[in-house]
């Protein structure tokens, strides 16, 4: 009887231990796209080549439907490895014949492909014309990835890998990319420049030329020299009625200079104009603000006709009628609406994640290391206890759009704030930010 119980007992465990096996294997096949990214050669650098461009990729959805027009795909460079995609490549040929259109991420390690549909089984993308820029260092052979679900994390391994050898380097003559997101203010009629520092791995700072303008006379250029870690310049020297041209060139480490990027900035007397009345008996004096006014011509006279068509062909839930076109075409034109695929989604509840996308680059607030909701966060715009994945209220957004701007709820026209119910959308943004641009 026991050696009886005993036999059942194995079987019994042997049944369970298959079964778990097979569910396990069954939830990995299930969760894991098959998908592959070939690329057609493996691939050797030396350290400081000019950008190369890189073999055919092919991109092949054995499964089908696992690569989508909603998500498009990814090509992911190593992270630990000194290679960066080469931006001033903004077209490449897919399939011999056609070209579209690629965009890259901040750190200039992704390369998004678009996909106008899903992919059918075995439908596959043979992709040429990408570059890459190559930095100084060595590494054993490493596998580009593929992003295809839109998390900017690699889902797939490709075969064929790459290298840079610093055995035999090359001199370097490969500038960094120029500074990005460069915004200016005036603070007390001080001039305070703002901008982003490239991703090159061996970017080492950058150096300001300043042009003052002062009653016509134009000063001798003044150079001033910045480290790698500097993100922000003021200019102590600037006085009310003054024009001020810089030029942003960035440096490597061995001081070759970057593009320059120049803008010029006029030191406008902001100071209210005083008033010919006295003040009430008994009061301090008159601590009234100006009140912002529009002006005379909108943002949205800068919206061609042609580019409204090119989104109404683009997007397939974009009609003639559709509430705020133009407004969302503005966003578009800014880069502040970058959707994915043949939907905008006009109507869409926002995220707290997607409010702060839209709105860091419609009103160029500085960005730092990490996400959009962890700079708003570093700018006291969000609460720290805030998810990123939380939908975001029209009072919380339009309050936070007036505060960027400056301004307090009780300053604003535009809109009831009381009346503002539910969550907030992209038309519902494109309005208020149109109008917040239109303020002067």
């Amino acid at each position: 009887m026991k050696n009886f119980n005993l036999t059942k007992a194995v079987v019994v465990f042997s049944l369970l231990t298959l079964l778990f096996t097979f569910g396990i294997r069954q939830v990995i096949f299930a969760t894991t796209p098959n998908v592959t990214l070939f690329m057609a050669t493996w691939v050797g650098f030396n350290s400081n080549d000019s950008p190369q461009f890189l073999p055919a990729i092919t991109v092949t959805d054995v499964d089908g439907g696992n690569i989508t027009s909603a998500n498009g795909m990814s090509i992911m460079l190593p992270k630990d490895m000194d290679l960066l995609w080469d931006k001033s490549i903004t077209e490449v040929t897919v399939d011999g014949t056609s070209t579209v259109t690629v965009t890259y991420d901040k750190t200039l390690k992704s390369l998004t492909v678009p996909v106008s549909k899903a992919f059918g089984v075995n439908e596959s993308m043979t992709i040429t014309g990408q570059k890459v820029r190559i930095y100084d260092r060595a590494y054993i052979y490493k596998d580009l990835q593929l992003d295809i679900t839109g998390d900017g994390v690699g889902d797939i391994t490709g075969v064929n890998g790459l290298r840079i050898d610093n055995a035999n380097p090359a001199t370097d003559f490969l500038p960094p990319y120029q500074v990005s997101a460069l915004t200016t203010k005036i603070e007390n009629g001080k001039i305070i420049l703002s901008w982003e520092n490239p991703p090159d791995p061996d970017y080492n700072g950058l150096i300001i030329t300043s042009t003052l303008t002062r009653a016509g006379v134009v000063s001798a250029p003044k150079e001033i020299p910045l480290g790698r870690l500097d993100t922000q310049y003021t200019d102590n020297e600037s006085l009310v009625g003054d024009s001020v041209q810089y030029s942003f060139r960035t440096k490597d480490n061995v001081s070759n200079l970057g593009e320059a990027l120049a803008t010029t900035v006029v030191v406008a007397d902001t100071t209210p104009a005083a008033s010919s009345e006295q003040p009430p008996t008994g009061s301090e004096g008159n601590n009234t603000t100006q009140q912002p006014t529009l002006t005379s011509q909108s943002v949205l006279d800068t919206v061609t006709q042609s580019e409204v068509d090119a989104a109404l062909a683009k997007y397939s839930d974009l009609k003639p009628d559709t509430e705020n076109l133009k407004g969302l075409v503005y966003l578009i034109k800014l880069g502040a609406l970058a959707p994915r695929g043949t939907k905008m989604r006009p109507a869409k509840e926002l995220k707290y994640a997607d409010f702060a996308g839209i709105a860091g680059k419609a009103m160029n607030v500085e960005l730092q290391q990490g996400s959009y909701l962890k700079t708003f966060k570093t700018l006291r715009y969000f609460s720290k206890t805030v998810k990123a994945g939380k939908k975001m209220t029209k009072k919380t957004a339009f309050k936070v759009l007036l505060t960027i701007k400056g301004m307090k709820v009780k300053d604003q026209t535009f809109v009831e704030y009381t009346k503002l119910r539910g969550f907030v959308t992209p038309t519902e943004i494109a309005v208020w930010l149109v109008q917040l641009a239109d303020l002067k």
